[in-house]
């Protein structure tokens, strides 16, 4: 395995919550890949609170979760991992 391997950031918005993985990705020579977790966190948010009947999300957790992104830009640049994902669930597609 690598002694400086690639390091990678994902954030998750979920329905309830947003999370952050920092993670180190070590591929070996017989094409196996080990994912070691350096940072994990979550909070809850909401973000899908009412949203099928509003098609709206919540002012209020909004606010929550610019607050989640802003406590994930400070691990981000500890960590500085090499590249940066997002994905979303089901509540951008409902908007």
């Amino acid at each position: 395995m690598t002694n400086n391997p690639p390091r990678f950031a994902a954030i998750d918005f979920g329905t309830n919550s947003v999370r952050l993985l920092i993670a180190d990705i070590y591929h070996s020579q017989d094409k196996t890949v080990k994912i070691v977790p350096v940072c994990t966190i979550a909070h809850v948010v909401q973000l899908g609170k009412r949203i099928h009947d509003t098609k709206l999300i919540c002012p209020e957790n909004i606010t929550k979760c610019i607050a989640a992104l802003e406590n994930f830009s400070i691990q981000i640049q500890a960590y500085q991992p090499q590249k940066i994902f997002a994905v979303a669930t089901s509540v951008f597609r409902s908007l």
